[in-house]
């Protein structure tokens, strides 16, 4: 089954937001991308360890209750099918071990900058009586430890437990900030290119896609929406980008402006514009950036993602059309210019975070920020490999969210489908990429969608 593909029931869930949700959604936001939402590593809370939740009454029931809110089998699920749960368990294999010692440091199950991610690591004082290392990424590090809402959260509604402590996944903004710690990294905890080097793989992620593709361990059904509320695609989508475009701009600033050795933190740059055959001179230029062969462009996908989704507001879209180049430009300008093009970006975002505040989404706004997002495609501005498989995760999205609507047509769902699976081919293993497969694809699918 390939990654854009969803269950009817989720899908059905998925239905067209209030006004009211809206709000509270990128209420959301604005708290979460201004770092007032405490990540769970730094709650300062008793993590009391997986084994504390999955009492067979509690979240440890082999199969799930049909008449309780909640499924009481979440750690059976967590367990078998979610990853997290064999976080810590690779950095025993062998190919840890080799990084690890590549990196010259000890064991990687011993290290902080292997276990930061790959495990609930906080502090041994913070570390309950069932707590155990091993047990991975498990719920606390994203529920947040549970010292103060373990006990409560049984009776207590949801908004209590969130001021005892329980992290608000619910919401998009704080989700993706937290998935965002790992899977792109902060100011504590990223993967250099000096990891990469070392043979870690490179990482990629995109909130909506990524929420979809693990397993879930709750229903969303209308209690669960009465409770906590629930985001449709394309506010989780949108909420994502913005989330992570913030998160570049810091770790541009607190790592790109070092001032010290002759690079900055190569991972913030495209992978690809350096790692490929000498051989093969795939070079393409792309209007956007301005930038002439032999230039190390920025990893841009998700402000090019911004300059879609204002799309209907040419004046926006052209402002970030231009700071974005700017903040090419400034690459091969020297760290003052590139600081200044880090501010200036930076100015512009609360007010693109106001503007989404009080915003739905019609099928046909969804539609027009997917038909941006393939012609900014057709222009060669998604030419590199990593900008490709970021805009194949962000276009199945945008359809995941028409299908949810049942805004497309049968005939037309099944044909758009079958050009996602042919993107998701195209950009299944970086070494094979050919970005004429990609554009023509995308070709395809505009096509499909009666462009």
């Amino acid at each position: 089954m390939k990654q854009h593909q969803v269950t009817e029931s989720k899908m059905a869930l998925h239905t067209r937001s209030s006004m009211q949700m809206a709000i509270l959604v990128f209420s959301a936001l604005i708290a979460g991308t201004s770092g007032a939402q405490q990540l769970p590593e730094d709650d300062g809370d008793i993590h009391n360890g997986v084994a504390s939740c999955a009492g067979s009454t509690c979240h440890g029931a082999v199969r799930q209750f049909t008449d309780s809110n909640i499924l009481h089998n979440e750690f059976i699920t967590w367990t078998r099918e979610d990853r997290h749960a064999k976080a810590y368990q690779v950095l025993l294999n062998k190919e840890s071990k080799l990084i690890a010692q590549k990196l010259g440091i000890g064991p990687p199950h011993t290290e902080a900058l292997c276990l930061d991610c790959h495990a609930d690591n906080v502090p041994e004082k913070r570390r309950g009586k069932k707590f155990q290392l091993s047990d991975g990424v498990g719920c606390e590090s994203c529920h947040g430890g549970s010292e103060n809402w373990l006990t409560s959260h049984v009776k207590d509604n949801h908004q209590q437990n969130v001021k005892n402590g329980l992290y608000p996944t619910e919401q998009p903004a704080a989700r993706a900030g937290l998935c965002l710690s790992c899977h792109y990294g902060n100011d504590d905890k990223f993967v250099t290119h000096r990891i990469m080097g070392a043979g870690h793989p490179r990482i990629s992620f995109e909130l909506d896609n990524f929420t979809e593709l693990m397993p879930p361990h709750h229903q969303a059904d209308a209690d669960y929406k009465q409770r906590k509320g629930l985001a449709d695609p394309m506010q989780t989508w949108a909420t994502g980008q913005l989330v992570f475009v913030r998160r570049i701009l810091d770790q541009l600033e607190h790592r790109g402006l070092r001032e010290e050795g002759l690079f900055p933190e190569l991972s913030l740059f495209d992978c690809h514009s350096c790692h490929h055959p000498m051989s093969r001179m795939r070079w393409t230029a792309r209007s956007g950036i301005g930038l002439g062969p032999g230039a190390v462009r920025l990893q841009d996908a998700n402000f090019i993602m911004l300059q879609a989704l204002f799309g209907g507001d040419k004046e926006r879209a052209e402002q970030l059309r231009r700071l974005t180049r700017n903040l090419h430009q400034s690459t091969s300008q020297g760290i003052g210019a590139m600081r200044d093009a880090i501010g200036d970006y930076r100015k512009i975002l609360p007010e693109l975070e106001k503007t989404l505040q009080n915003r739905s989404y019609s099928d046909a706004e969804i539609k027009a920020v997917l038909g941006q997002l393939i012609q900014s495609g057709m222009n060669n501005e998604f030419a590199d490999y990593a900008a490709a498989e970021q805009a194949v995760m962000a276009i199945a999205s945008l359809l995941s969210a028409l299908d949810a609507r049942a805004a497309l047509s049968p005939k037309t769902q099944q044909a758009v489908n079958a050009r996602l699976d042919e993107l998701y081919t195209c950009t299944d293993d970086d070494e094979k990429y050919r970005a004429s497969c990609f554009t023509d694809g995308l070709k395809q699918l505009r096509s499909n969608l009666g462009g």
